[in-house]
Parts: structure tokens; sequence; C-alpha cells
């Protein structure tokens, strides 16, 4: 049962952002990381406990509370960028419209400075 509770405190939130191939995001992942890092930095330590404790109950390894971001393309050609948090579940909404607002802003950023340069 204590599972079962831990679980609905904190959950491994995933999300995507798809945009199309005008901008390298790979430009600005870094900062993709350290925004998630801050964003998700006054709970970390209750977090990596939360994962141990899981994994113990479950007795296997589960994804860590470490923050995952990973660029793909899909079946069309478009940039997709998928995030992976551990948070608790009560935040994991503000905390992606926090990091999409933030992804958006360099995208348009990017975007912009690339056309710029070909006109």
């Amino acid at each position: 049962m204590i599972i079962n509770i831990q679980v609905k405190r904190y959950a491994m939130h995933h999300f995507t952002i798809v945009r199309d191939d005008s901008v390298n995001p790979f430009k600005f992942i870094d900062e993709r990381y350290k925004n998630a890092s801050t964003y998700c930095n006054d709970f970390n330590e209750v977090a990596v406990r939360y994962n141990q404790l899981i994994e113990n109950r479950l007795d296997i390894p589960i994804a860590g509370p470490e923050r995952h971001i990973q660029v793909a393309t899909s079946e069309i050609g478009n940039t997709q960028i998928f995030f992976t948090i551990f948070c608790p579940t009560e935040i994991a909404l503000e905390i992606e419209h926090k990091l999409t607002a933030d992804f958006m802003k360099l995208w348009f950023e990017h975007k912009t400075v690339s056309s710029s340069t070909l006109t």
C-alpha cells in the first residue's frame, strides 16, 4: 500500500515537443537541462529518496530522478524533443509548461537568427 501512495505523490512525467526541422535543437539542449534542473531542484533530494524507496519495495531498478532530454525525428522529418522528469505529480504540468515555454522562446530566437542570415 505504501508504494501506491509514493507513486501517486511522485511520477515519471513524459512529454514531447514537435517542431519543424528549421532549427537545430542541439544548439540549446544544454540550456534545457539547466532549466529542468532548476525547476526540479527544490524537490530533488526527496525525489531521490522516493525513487530509492520505490526501487527497494519493488526490488527492481527503475528510471532514476535524473532529468532526461532526447532529440529525434518523426516519420515525416520533424524534430521531436522528448522530456522525462521525475517530479511531484501536482506540479508536473507546471514544470512541463515552463520547459515548453523556455524551449519555444529559444526555438523562435534561433529561427529568427537563421532566417535573417539567409536574407
